[in-house]
């Protein structure tokens, strides 16, 4: 009788194999749910970033375009130019830019507005403005925006060159 030996792997071999997979496993899968968490958490940083910028960006142009800044009530402004009237609602979860054709929504949370005209402080509803702080709340903390009503360097020049006449 001749008994030939088979290669063959034990039962603890394969135990121990098997255990080493599963480490191997729950280490990828772990560093997985890691790096999906912290993208997810930057992708929504991104998001609210670049909201707050278009929204800044796009107030900053409509304040510097208007001719007049009217501060109507507490959370309302009207910016009145020779083409359009615009008109911004803020609230503590979003910002309504209307312009009477369409409203655009922002996701941006403003909790402190204050008006200024000529440096002073605005009290009264519908009186005029040409400085506009904005608190705006992102992720715990509030950052102060400041937009100015921009002279319109042309407009200055004509202005004094008609002075001097």
């Amino acid at each position: 009788m001749c008994h030939k030996q088979l290669k063959a792997f034990t039962l603890l071999e394969l135990l121990v194999g098997m255990i080493l997979s599963g480490i191997v496993l729950t280490a990828t899968f772990t560093a997985y749910r890691i790096t999906t968490k912290q993208y997810e958490t930057y992708s929504s940083k991104s998001k609210a970033i670049t909201e707050i910028s278009f929204f800044a960006s796009q107030l900053q142009a409509d304040f510097s375009n208007a001719t007049i800044i009217i501060h109507n009530s507490e959370n309302t402004i009207q910016l009145q130019s020779d083409k359009r009237i615009l008109e911004y609602r803020f609230s503590t979860k979003y910002v309504l830019r209307n312009d009477f054709k369409q409203i655009d929504t922002f996701k941006v949370a403003v909790t402190g507005i204050e008006a200024f005209y000529k440096s002073g402080k605005v009290l009264a509803e519908n009186a005029e403005a040409d400085e506009l702080h904005l608190r705006i709340n992102f992720e715990g903390k509030t950052e102060k925006k400041i937009f100015l009503k921009t002279k319109d360097p042309k407009a200055e020049i004509d202005k004094a060159e008609s002075e001097l006449k």
